[in-house]
């Protein structure tokens, strides 16, 4: 081989090597360009219209400042831990209740009192409010053991022995507090009951023509129904109060998301010392009259609630 044939050979060989190299190199840089593309290839960092604003990588400084500022994973904010603490916790609702009184009738005759219940009263009957709708709160502490505050009212008309009219209403009203225990589940339904105590406010409504001491109502409808009392005198029946304790039962339906349905049943043991006495002219002029009006009664009832 000459001198001239080796030579172009040998520049030849170092063509065929630079091509593959150069070849080597550019199939690296591709597949480098496609597992971690450029700032100017990344949709990140394309060119965006003239006027909008485009996006920069974030620098390493920016990194350590997000770091220092908050966490990785952002915790619940402290309302947003008390509202999911509060969850199901806090029941505000409304109930329609009606009762019925347990002791209606006193059929003996007590001589040495001279009485019934008192005096001739010897019959009570259910006094119902026509709108007889009464709000409640429930609070749940625990899961299972919590509390109930409600408000109501029972009224108890009396009738007399004699003729069977009536002299007036005994009312009772005020906050009735329970401590509470239900039974959570996964169904719709979620009974519950309870003890407490009820704080009652007792008083006596008496009848106009009564209370000013006329012997009859038709005579005082027929004398004009005056407010001037008859004589001087006054007819007055006095109370005490009328705390007692009650138990209950019922159980809420869930209707939909925090609506529910409630059901209720209670029975409440309840009476009110009571004094009758006439009076001239604000002089006591009888022996006061002292008896025990029981306003013990069954109350169901039937409603709505919402939990917090």
């Amino acid at each position: 081989m000459t001198k001239n044939t080796r030579t172009m050979c040998f520049l030849a060989t170092v063509v065929i090597l630079r091509f593959g190299v150069v070849q080597i190199v550019c199939a690296a840089e591709t597949a480098e360009r496609e597992r971690c593309p450029t700032p100017t290839e990344s949709p990140l960092f394309r060119a965006v219209p003239l006027g909008a604003k485009a996006f920069s990588r974030p620098s390493l400084d920016d990194g350590i400042k997000r770091s220092l500022v908050a966490p990785a994973s952002t915790p619940f904010s402290a309302s947003d831990q008390w509202r999911e603490w509060l969850g199901d916790r806090l029941t505000l609702g409304a109930r329609y209740t009606s009762f019925t009184l347990k002791d209606t009738r006193h059929e003996t005759y007590d001589a040495e009192r001279s009485s019934y219940f008192l005096g001739s009263i010897n019959e009570l009957r259910e006094d119902r409010d026509s709108f007889s709708v009464r709000p409640f709160l429930q609070a749940w502490p625990l899961a299972w053991l919590g509390a109930e505050l409600t408000w109501d009212r029972v009224a108890a008309r009396t009738i007399t022995a004699e003729d069977g009219h009536s002299d007036g209403v005994f009312v009772a009203s005020g906050p009735m507090l329970g401590l509470a225990a239900r039974w959570p589940n996964a169904t719709r339904a979620t009974p519950y009951a309870g003890v407490g105590h009820c704080f009652f406010d007792v008083s006596f409504e008496a009848e106009p023509w009564w209370a000013l001491a006329y012997s009859d109502e038709a005579i005082w409808v027929e004398m004009g129904c005056p407010d001037v009392p008859r004589g001087s005198r006054r007819r007055v029946i006095e109370t005490n109060g009328g705390s007692g304790f009650f138990w209950y039962v019922g159980c809420a339906l869930r209707l939909y998301q925090q609506w529910s349905l409630d059901v209720y049943y209670r029975r409440v043991s309840v009476e009110t010392d009571a004094t009758f006495s006439v009076r001239q002219r604000g002089t006591l002029i009888t022996e006061p009259l002292h008896g025990v009006i029981p306003l013990g009664h069954s109350a169901w009832g039937v409603g709505v609630s919402y939990s917090f």
